[in-house]
């Protein structure tokens, strides 16, 4: 029989105010944003950040970016997550 450790409350108090403070500050300056720049705009140039983000930190760890047999699917189900969301 294994006994689990209790989460300390004082760490998931800080947890749960992580949370709401990166969620809740995304939302706000998501809101400021929209103000100022188109949101379709806005949106593009958050996929493009985070889409090199990405391909950097893969670049980091070594791994490669253009698999051959990868970027069919991974095309495929780009366009389908953008389209399908369209239509639903």
């Amino acid at each position: 029989m294994t006994t689990t450790k209790q989460p300390s409350v004082a760490l998931v108090i800080l947890a749960f105010a992580a949370v709401y403070i990166i969620w809740g500050s995304t939302y706000f300056f998501i809101e400021m944003a929209v103000k100022h720049i188109q949101p379709m705009v806005l949106g593009a140039v958050r996929f493009i950040i985070a889409g090199i983000i990405m391909m950097i930190w893969v670049a980091i760890k070594g791994e490669s970016i253009w698999q051959k047999s990868a970027i069919a699917p991974a095309a495929i189900s780009g366009l389908l997550m953008l389209f399908w969301a369209m239509v639903r």
